[in-house]
């Protein structure tokens, strides 16, 4: 019996390693499962993060283009500012010399209507003086007539005494 006994332990404890093999092969084939979802998962995680990469770097190049570009925008607007900045520069003295040579000609035309002041005093005055001139002449005119027809009568009258 004792044998019996040990018969009996060692099968149980074979039927007690058999079903912890048992277990250890469960065990290990869920692990088995488990890495090969985990690989798998991992083999789509890289996947994804080269895709996610590739698309990073796409959009880096694309920013760098874009950076670039808003750069020679940057730099013709500058341009552009400079020479709108000396344009007005430009413009500002060339406002002044026009507004120096319209004071020149404000002064000019001030001296051009004193001077047609003066010369129209002068018409007036000569207009005036020929008048008078004129007149004179006239009153000299008929005084003239005036004596030669009192020397006709005068003579007309001393022909007439000296014929009686």
């Amino acid at each position: 019996m004792k044998q019996d006994v040990k018969v009996q332990g060692c099968i149980h404890a074979t039927s007690a390693v058999k079903a912890e093999a048992e277990t250890a092969r469960v065990q290990q084939r869920e692990a088995a499962e488990e890495a090969s979802r985990l690989t798998n998962q991992l083999a789509a995680k890289e996947a994804q993060l080269g895709e996610l990469r590739t698309a990073n770097a796409k959009i880096a190049d694309d920013l760098r283009v874009k950076e670039e570009e808003h750069l020679k925008v940057i730099n013709d607007l500058e341009r552009e500012k400079e020479e709108l900045d000396g344009a007005a520069q430009d413009l500002a003295e060339r406002g002044e010399q026009l507004h120096q040579q319209v004071e020149n000609l404000k002064g000019n035309n001030r001296d051009l209507l004193e001077q047609n002041r003066e010369l129209l005093l002068r018409t007036v005055e000569s207009d005036l003086d020929l008048h008078q001139a004129r007149d004179r002449v006239g009153n000299l005119e008929r005084q003239v007539a005036d004596l030669e027809a009192a020397n006709i009568t005068t003579a007309v009258s001393g022909m007439g005494l000296s014929a009686e």
